[in-house]
């Protein structure tokens, strides 16, 4: 069975992975899978899970908030954010779905930050035309 490697890139960690008979993943068109020999390709994935083949026909689970996949001579590279993987499903997707409540926390924390400073820059705004006013 032919193979290819997929290399994951991240600001955290990077890794290469061989061995590897399919790539399965999502981007915004649908469901796509990649194996070896496949025509050179990119796409931007979806956040979610992502699943690798390997030749030995046990399976890998790749979950990223979305990036950017680059097919081209025998190897595929995923530029992501960050990622998690593991064999167990179970595992990735409760890590998953932490991470995502997480993020979701920090970004309503933000929003409300962001709130707070468009209110006191409106306060200040106001104050400095009623004193060039008198």
């Amino acid at each position: 069975m032919n193979t290819f490697d997929v290399h994951v890139l991240s600001p955290r960690a990077s890794e290469r992975i061989t061995g590897v008979a399919a790539f399965v993943g999502e981007d915004p068109s649908g469901q796509f899978a990649l194996r070896a020999n496949h025509e050179c390709f990119i796409t931007a994935l979806v956040p979610g899970l992502s699943r690798l083949r390997y030749a030995d026909e046990h399976w890998d689970y790749l979950a990223q908030p979305g990036g950017v996949l680059y097919f081209a001579e025998h190897a595929l590279t995923l530029a992501t954010r960050d990622y998690l993987r593991s064999d167990d499903l179970h595992t990735v997707s409760d890590a998953l779905s932490t991470r995502l409540m997480v993020e979701e926390t920090a970004l309503g924390q933000l929003h409300e930050q962001l709130r707070q400073l468009e209110r006191e820059m409106l306060r200040r705004l106001w104050q400095l035309q009623r004193e060039s006013a008198r």
